[in-house]
């Protein structure tokens, strides 16, 4: 393989490694940073109609004219509508051959390959370039770029005396004018090709290349003339601010330096950073000073002997000029996206610095070798990992709010993310993001700098409030951004005021201050579209008012006719409003529902069915219009309500509301398969849909119902597992299978096999309930039974030998364990009696066998059998009793007093208790308490047996009194 071939396979595999680095971004959408505005609600390239290519090539946005760009995202779409993998896919392309094109470049100026190759494949990987890539919006410099080298690389693979030559030379122009056409500030481009120019001269020898000053003659003029005019108006706005011309030019020196740091040690990237670039003196700035050292360095070795380390390093700081960083205009003067154009020059001086360090010594190249290999190894991890902080919006700021916690931006921009996913959620979840959002704007809020910041948070703080229904506070917050664009702090466009004043008329309504929330309406006149939207809100306060009037007017004719003339008079507003914009198609609709609650208009229902009939025809293909006609004619007309449902589930699969309605609407007429298979189909549109999951859920456990009741356990069964396949949540489901599961085992028909596998799902779906839900009446008594019949089952089986063998014996124990846990379960229960009955009995016979074993010495089998007779039976006293003579062989002194006390705490009286513990207490020399102990015994015994005892307690009596003289002679303590 000639080294020609193998250069080109490299830079096709630095080209793949790209697309691997950065492959995550293929499964991001479309985030809220520019997005909206340049690609999703850009009317301009919204699809391949007539004259949108045209509009794409002529029309400017925010005062820029680049067509090219918008062009780009006109073929997206063309290709893949609103699907933003086809867009991420494009970007990811382009960085590819930006990689490639990178090598070819920097071959093309030094004749060497394994440099070139390396600079492409840290290009391909480097971390830097993740906002550039993984951001649809930044597919102008991603294009620009890609053209930029694509010109350089044409133009530097021209030959002087070739036919072809002019052709490539022109071709190098148009690539780069192209490149112009998708972001302006390619125009530092051609010092970067005079600078190549000087370096291809003195790498290899070659004829001499037209001159770039000729080629680039009339585009460089094009490239002067901004220039200029950015200086002027950048350098004037720069050093003009308050920090006076020295504050600047620190700030300058502090971003120069946190780009070059970025570029050296690319971690904690973000798409917003802290902006502490002022006056003061800190570590960015000395990173600033030893970054400019380095390009004046590179200059002045340039100067002497063009290479391509300091070409590399010029590269840097000639790319870095046209932004607004070093000479930052506005509050934010960093970006990663910013470093994409001078990233070749970052690659390429540190790829020639490691082959110069590797020259003529294998050991040192190959070290050089490694090093780059760790180093795309870190920026394919690094890159990767920073990709997928792009996946949504939400990601995006909230690693944002990380690097940036000071920062009111990012919180802005995460409560606006979690608003529109809260839009397309459930109302339950819609409600818990909407309260997140309110969160992280009062938090934007708390951190605005100055009153401009303070009005953009409060500008998105009012609404979301209104939304979630705290109204008191919204007041609160227009009220202060009135007052702050009152006092000329703050700048509000027509257009917003207006947005804001239909939102802060929502909130006075709900408050209700009316005629507040009249006037707010009445003064809205920024657009047409507002205007209608103002006053359809005073049609809607209109018919509020009216139906309060009618709801207060009860019984009385009089004020109910007064009430019903002022309903009529906001239906009158509605018929304004569709005279004047007859296609408003929310005024209509609201017009409508406004019209089914109006039951007392002469013939009603005629109106409202002809209302409906004509909103469907003149809005055909408007789900909403067939839902509500669907509603007016449910009752009268149930096959063309049936109709229209089936019309607004195929023009809006969207909603939920529509296959919920058909459901009931068929169920009524008693098709409840149909039903079911109708939240199929809505399911199948709209797989997270967790109302229409519920439904089915609700529809099978129905069924479940029905089929256990009439004894098809099979498919009651069956219904279950649908409904739990569906909500795997639902108790009353897990519940109610535990019970079939249950009838299925006790069915006498059944194999004994699949009676014990029914035994045993059933006690998993009863304990699995009890889990999550300890007190659960149904999955207590239906595992209570179930340990019931197993109790009785191991007992009978045990039953029919005498004397029972050692298995009998522990086949019977286990039934009563059996019947303890339903009596655990269940206290009390009344079909619990007999089995009590049987564990005391079971609890006297275990207290038998305990004194057997012990009398044979068999201690341990004693102490067991004496447990078990005190846990089925704790409130006899014998089995106390019997525990503490057990215990006396082989457990410590305080459990054998605790076991006699515990008989003792059932019968007080109890003989065998009272003297065994006083002579226990007697033995280990405790006389005090063995005299109380005894005395309780005699007063208990017959007069014959006490006057043996006395004799006993007054032995006992003086022990103590010899006890107490022998302490108090030796100093000691007596018993």
């Amino acid at each position: 393989m000639s080294d020609r071939t193998a250069f080109r396979i490299g830079l096709l595999i630095a080209a793949l490694l790209a697309t691997f680095a950065f492959a995550p971004v293929l499964d991001a959408g479309f985030v809220n940073y520019d997005d909206p505005s340049a690609v999703i609600e850009n009317p301009v390239i919204t699809g391949p109609g007539d004259g949108n290519l045209g509009r794409v090539l002529t029309e400017r946005r925010e005062d820029v004219y680049l067509p090219l760009w918008f062009a780009s995202y006109w073929v997206d779409h063309a290709i893949s509508g609103r699907e933003p993998r086809g867009y991420h896919l494009v970007n990811l392309a382009l960085h590819a051959l930006s990689t490639a094109l990178v090598g070819l470049l920097l071959f093309r100026l030094t004749r060497r390959r394994w440099p070139s190759f390396a600079a492409s494949l840290l290009f391909a990987v480097h971390p830097v370039a993740t906002e550039s890539v993984a951001w649809v919006t930044e597919r102008k410099g991603l294009l620009a770029l890609a053209l930029a080298l694509g010109s350089l690389v044409v133009f530097f693979g021209a030959k002087e005396g070739e036919a072809r030559s002019r052709r490539r030379l022109a071709a190098a122009a148009a690539l780069l004018g192209a490149a112009l056409l998708a972001k302006a500030t390619v125009f530092v481009f051609p010092p970067i090709a005079m600078l190549a120019r000087a370096c291809a001269r003195r790498t290899v020898a070659r004829p001499r290349l037209p001159s770039a000053r000729a080629l680039f003659s009339a585009w460089g003029r094009r490239a002067c003339c901004s220039t200029s005019s950015w200086l002027s108006t950048s350098g004037t706005a720069s050093f003009a601010g308050e920090d006076g011309g020295v504050g600047r030019v620190i700030a300058m020196l502090g971003v120069l330096g946190r780009y070059a740091l970025h570029l050296a040690l690319p971690v904690g990237l973000s798409v917003h950073y802290p902006t502490p670039f002022g006056a003061g003196f800190g570590l960015d700035q000395v990173h600033g000073l030893i970054a400019l050292g380095a390009l004046v360095g590179a200059g002045l070795s340039f100067r002497r002997s063009p290479g391509p380390i300091a070409f590399g390093v010029l590269w840097i700081g000639i790319a870095l000029l046209p932004f607004n960083n070093l000479l930052p205009r506005f509050g934010i003067p960093m970006a990663d996206r910013y470093l994409y154009g001078a990233l070749p020059g970052a690659v390429a001086a540190l790829a020639f610095l490691l082959a110069r360090f590797g020259r003529g010594h294998a050991g040192r190249a190959a070290l050089a070798g490694v090093v780059v290999a760790l180093l795309v190894a870190g920026g394919i991890a690094l890159s990767r990992h920073d990709s997928r902080n792009w996946r949504d919006s939400e990601a995006l700021w909230s690693n944002a709010i990380e690097h940036a916690p000071a920062e009111m931006l990012p919180r802005l921009q995460l409560g606006a993310a979690l608003e529109a996913r809260g839009a397309e959620a459930e109302p339950l979840e819609s409600r818990r993001l909407a309260s997140e959002a309110v969160s992280r704007y009062e938090e934007a809020l708390a951190r605005a700098r100055g009153p401009r910041e303070a009005a953009q948070a409060r500008a998105k703080l009012g609404p979301a409030l209104v939304r979630l229904g705290r109204h008191a506070e919204a007041l609160a917050v227009f009220d202060a951004l009135e007052a702050a664009r009152a006092q000329g702090l703050v700048k509000i466009e027509d257009v917003e005021r207006d947005s804001l004043r239909i939102s802060r008329s929502s909130a006075l309504m709900a408050e209700g201050r009316r005629e507040e929330a009249r006037r707010e309406l009445q003064a809205v006149s920024a657009s047409p579209e507002l205007r209608v939207e103002a006053r359809n809100q005073l049609a809607v306060l209109a018919i509020i008012e009216a139906a309060d009037a009618i709801e207060r007017a009860g019984p009385d004719a009089e004020a109910q006719t007064a009430a019903f003339a002022a309903y009529e008079g906001g239906l009158d507003l509605y018929r304004e409003i569709i005279t004047t914009w007859p296609r408003h198609l929310k005024s209509r609709t609201e017009y409508l529902r406004s019209l089914i609650r109006a039951n007392w208009i002469p013939d009603y229902l005629i109106v409202i069915s002809r209302e409906a009939r004509r909103l469907v025809d003149d809005f055909p293909e408007s789900a909403e219009a067939h839902f509500l006609r669907a509603r007016v004619y449910a009752e009268v007309d149930p096959k063309l309500a049936e109709d229209d449902l089936k019309i607004a589930a195929r023009l809006d699969p969207s909603r939920d509301d529509v296959p919920l309605f058909l459901a009931d609407l068929v169920r009524s007429q008693g098709r409840n398969k149909e039903a079911i298979a109708i939240l199929k189909i809505g399911r199948r549109t709209r797989p997270d849909s967790d109302a229409l999951r519920l439904a089915l859920a609700q529809s099978y456990l129905s069924f479940a119902y029905h089929h256990r009741n009439t004894g098809a356990l099979d498919l009651a069964a069956a219904a279950t597992a649908q409904a739990l396949e569906l909500d795997a949540d639902l108790l009353e489901a897990r519940t109610l299978r535990g019970e079939v599961y249950s009838q299925r085992a006790s069915d006498p028909k059944g194999e004994e096999g699949d009676r014990i596998r029914a035994l045993e799902e059933a006690r998993r779906c009863f304990e699995a309930v009890l889990a999550e839900a300890p007190r659960e009446p149904r999955a207590l008594a239906g595992l209570s039974q179930l340990y019931r019949r197993e109790g009785f089952a191991r007992i009978y089986a045990s039953i029919g030998r005498d004397p029972k063998t050692a298995a009998d014996l522990a086949l019977e124990e286990q039934g009563y364990d059996a019947f303890l846990k339903a009596e655990r379960l269940t206290p009390g229960d009344e079909d619990g009696g007999g089995p009590r009955t049987m564990m005391m009995r079971h609890a006297a016979d275990c207290a038998d066998r305990a004194r057997e074993h012990l009398r044979a010495g068999e201690t341990e089998e004693a102490l067991r059998l004496a447990d078990r007779a005190v846990l089925f039976d704790p409130d006899a006293a014998r089995n106390w009793a019997t525990l503490a003579m057990v215990r006396r062989h082989c457990a410590p002194a305080a459990d054998v007093v605790a076991a006699y006390e515990g008989a003792l705490s059932r019968d007080a009286k109890d003989l065998e208790s009272l003297y065994e513990l006083g002579r226990f207490q007697f033995e280990r020399a405790e006389w005090a308490a063995a005299i109380t102990r005894l005395e309780a015994f005699l007063a208990a015994l017959d007069e014959e047996l006490r006057v043996l005892l006395e004799a006993q307690v007054e032995s006992a009596q003086r022990m103590i009194a010899v006890s107490k003289e022998k302490a108090a002679a030796g100093g000691g303590e007596g018993g």
